[in-house]
């Protein structure tokens, strides 16, 4: 009787038979491997070795992006993190897991679907340390203005130009200033039309004035929460943390606080 193989040692018989995936497929402007070109690489392997790859959903949330179609359907942007599990099908107890964030834009209900189609991926290109000929690290910092389409990288200038005259404006700006990092770096290369760059000198000047004000909002919040933890005033702090809606807002006034604040938030909230 052969012995049996643990799901480490199965996963290195997979990559001794499967080392490249080429790439497949357009996506705005450059080659990628596709979700079922991979599949189709490893299916073979997995069958042979007894691997069964399944994806459980840790959290994830839908938000709109402030961009629309040519003929005004909103894009949305779905973020998930998902646990993908490398299971030994001869013993359920027998696996490993990979942990994965992804994202993914669309006009209707697939970004879900794009979200765990390329967090599976991903999992898989790096469990079995699979070449495609991709350079992710790079990709960004070498392309920025092909990435995305003139007309998405328009709706987001407006929508920031806009922002500048709203007396809440430097909110909406700092929060895509770390939401959006590759879109302001594709607008602040890009330009609209032939030679017109999306913004002036003075515009970008504003921009970073209001990303100021944003961090010093988000550090007046934190220090008004702080203040209410030692005061022990329950209702200071919950008025606080109730005035952020926004879930970028609440991650950075959170990594603002002390252990000692995030244990009195988390007791009076139970």
């Amino acid at each position: 009787m052969s012995e049996k193989l643990n799901i480490f040692q199965k996963i290195n018989e997979v990559r001794r038979e499967v080392s490249y995936v080429k790439k497949d497929a357009k996506v705005q402007g450059y080659s990628a491997v596709s979700h079922d070109m991979v599949v189709a690489a490893l299916r073979p392997q997995l069958i042979a070795q007894g691997i069964i790859i399944y994806p459980t959903l840790i959290n994830g949330v839908t938000e709109l992006t402030g961009t629309q179609t040519s003929n005004g359907t909103p894009i949305i942007r779905y973020e998930a993190t998902y646990r993908v599990r490398f299971l030994n099908i001869d013993d359920k107890d027998d696996f490993v897991d990979m942990t994965v964030s992804s994202h993914a834009n669309d006009q209707g209900d697939k970004a879900p679907g794009k979200a765990i189609s390329y967090a599976v991926k991903t999992a898989e290109l790096k469990m079995f340390s699979l070449e495609t000929g991709d350079n992710d690290e790079s990709r960004i910092e070498g392309s920025a203005r092909d990435v995305f389409n003139n007309e998405t990288m328009t709706d987001f200038a407006n929508i920031m130009l806009q922002a500048l005259n709203d007396d809440q404006g430097h909110f909406i700006i700092g929060r895509s200033q770390i939401t959006k990092k590759d879109l302001w770096e594709a607008t602040g290369k890009g330009t609209r039309g032939k030679g017109t760059g999306f913004y002036s000198s003075a515009e970008k000047q504003e921009f970073g004035d209001k990303g100021g004000l944003y961090i010093a909002a988000i550090n007046d919040y934190a220090q008004a929460i702080k203040q209410a933890v030692d005061a022990e005033d329950d209702s200071g702090v919950m008025e606080n943390l109730d005035e952020l809606t926004d879930r970028t807002d609440k991650n950075l006034v959170w990594q603002r606080l002390d252990d000692e604040a995030k244990i009195y938030i988390k007791r009076i909230k139970e």
